[in-house]
Order: C-alpha cells, then structure tokens, then sequence
C-alpha cells in the first residue's frame, strides 16, 4: 500500500450527478460526497463545471460557485437534452467524472454517447459497464472465465413469464432459503431473502411485480450462507491496482438495502492482512477488471462460505462514493484520496491510445 504522488498544478474538473434512475438519490450523495472533498485546499482538483441530471434526464449546467452547498445544484434550470449537453462540453473541452448511477449512469448509454462524440472523462468502454450491469449475464461470464469461482444457483424471470413464476420457483426452490432480487439495479433495490414456502410464496410474488416496474429481469437466487466480502480495482498509471478488501458484517448475516443504507445497519472492516481466501478474491478481480477492459474502477462482491468456498455475487461499475460508501474506505486504507484518484484518471486518460476506426479495402 501506498499514496500516489501527484502534479501540484491544478487540474479543472467537471461532475455530472443525479439521471433517470431509481438510484437517482444514490447519484446525488455521491455527488456531495465528492463534491466536499474536491472544494478542500490544495487537493490538486478544481472543480469548473456541474451537471445535474433530473429525473426525465434533462440536463442543467453551473458553473461552480465555491460559496454553493452540493445541494445547490440539486435543482433543474433550463435543462436541456443530452445532444445539447454533448455539444455544450465539447465546444468547453472538459474532463467530466461521471457520478451517474444505475439506468443510464454505468449501464452503457451514456458510455456509447461519451464514446461516439468524443467526450473525456471517466465514462469508460460500453462493454464492461453493460455487463457489469447485468448481474445474471455478469455471472454467465464469471462461472465460464473463472473455474475457481462459483455461483448461485439462479432463476431468471421476466415478467411475461410472472404468470408460471410460482411454479417455476417452487420447482427449483421449494423449502430453501432464496435471495430475490433485480438484475439491472443497484443499491440493493427490492433484495430481500425468503424461504420458499406457502407462507411466503405471495410476499415472493408482491416483491417481484414492483420489480418488474422497473427492470424486465427478476432473480431468484440460492441463498449462499457466508461472510461478504467486497474487492475494490482502480487503474493508475495504467495498472490494475488491487485495494484493501473490506469484510461485511451484518446483524441479520445479510446485506441487502436497509444495510446499505442505514447508519449502524452493518460494519464494513477494513482488512489489515489477506488471507489465502482474500487473495483468491483480489486474483479473481484483477483478471475481471483486466480482462473485460474497465478503465477506471471496479468493486467486485462475493461470498466465503465456511468450507471455503468463494461465489461470486455482482460487480459494480461505478462503485458508491458516498460518504460511508465502501470505495473511499478502501482508498483510504490503500493511502489514497479521492482527488488524487480522479488526477491520476486524467493523466492516462490524456495518455490513452486512441484505435483507428478506418479501414479501406475493396468489395466486389
């Protein structure tokens, strides 16, 4: 472990926050989170521009106002499309951090837009983030790439199929403890554990159709008994650095929203050493974040169950910054500030190779 050394000049940066996402709250903690620890003297960022982003995915420009609270910008003025917002930030040449969360925010829309118009900031590649997002085809790909891993057993469900879905449940499920959950949102939105049974089995139903209002996949997963773990990847200086791993300890031995959420709902323990499990672990994520491309950062979650075996659960594109967010645990324990992350982003984001795109040849 160790801090970074940095420029002393300073660097302009913009933040982009809020979207049309059920994670829209989560956006705009973030946002403050990030917001506060850029406006500290002599961090090496200074901030020139924020976009908030409101819930119909319009978008209101500021300039930063160092006397502004983050809640500030919490408002929509003279919002404008994201076609007028791309041309606004190209004609101002800017570095944007993206702090959008969940639908629209990490899942690959705004990356194929930042991609196709040229614009620079810390959206990365589409495929990683695309997948990532995809917590069931994430998992298709970890059980093919990773022969060391495991993973849930797992129902997938979409709503056509809502009306065969008690049947199929209690078919693969009947009498175990299951985790029912959404495959394309965050926050542990609608995660909840159950027993399949006939006294559970409408409560089960209920949490799928408010799913289904929001996302066209539902899971229905085995309930893999363990202790959580979560493994954060950062690029800097174009290598994957592996951060502390932190331990998730929960009263109830589950992390689902109101844990995420919730001061005292669960105790995140930064881990001094690394067992031989925990290295596994950091091994498995490295090869993740190396081998789908992410460019930025990566937290990755799993399961250690007490014979020892390792299942993964999901990965996070745009891991949370809030204030007691995992991520900036781990930079911290890794000797690392958010701002001199962000610094090092737009170094090698200065320095990245661009691919040609044109290619002559004839057809007949």
């Amino acid at each position: 472990m160790g801090a970074l050394s940095v420029s002393s000049n300073m660097v302009e940066v913009s933040l982009i926050f809020g979207g049309m996402s059920p994670e829209h709250a989560a956006s705009r903690e973030s946002f403050s989170y990030v917001y506060d620890q850029l406006c500290t003297e002599n961090c090496g960022v200074c901030i020139s521009h924020v976009y908030y982003v409101d819930s119909d995915n319009y978008v209101s420009f500021y300039d930063f106002d160092r006397s502004w609270h983050s809640r500030d910008y919490m408002v929509s003025k003279n919002a404008v499309d994201y076609a007028a917002f791309a041309k606004h930030v190209l004609g101002a040449n800017g570095y944007i951090v993206n702090l959008l969360h969940g639908n629209y925010g990490e899942d690959g829309h705004i990356q194929g837009l930042a991609n196709i118009v040229g614009l620079r900031g810390t959206f990365g590649p589409v495929l990683p983030s695309s997948l990532a997002m995809s917590k069931i085809h994430m998992q298709c790909y970890v059980s093919g790439s990773q022969s060391t891993i495991k993973v849930p057993a797992t129902l997938t469900l979409t709503d056509a199929k809502s009306c065969s879905a008690v049947a199929e449940i209690k078919n693969l499920f009947d009498g175990l403890k299951v985790v029912v959950k959404p495959n394309s949102l965050g926050a542990s939105l609608f995660t909840e554990r159950y027993t399949v049974s006939d006294i559970e089995i409408s409560i089960i139903e209920d949490n799928l159709r408010a799913i289904f209002k929001y996302d066209e996949r539902a899971l229905i997963q085995e309930l893999v008994e363990g202790q959580e773990y979560s493994i954060g990847c950062i690029r800097l200086d174009h290598k994957v650095v592996v951060l502390p791993a932190i331990r998730i300890d929960t009263k109830r031995g589950f992390f689902g929203h109101e844990e995420k959420h919730r001061i005292g709902s669960a105790d995140e323990v930064l881990m001094e050493e690394d067992t031989v499990e925990i290295l596994h672990m950091k091994r498995v994520s490295r090869d993740l974040f190396d081998e789908l491309g992410f460019s930025h950062m990566c937290r990755f979650d799993y399961i250690l169950t007490p014979s020892g075996d390792v299942y993964f659960l999901e990965a996070n594109p745009i891991p949370g910054l809030m204030r007691n967010s995992i991520l900036p645990k781990m930079l911290n324990g890794y000797g690392l500030s958010l701002a001199d992350m962000i610094l090092n982003f737009v170094s090698q984001d200065d320095m990245k190779v661009m691919r040609l795109s044109k290619v002559d040849y004839t057809i007949d």
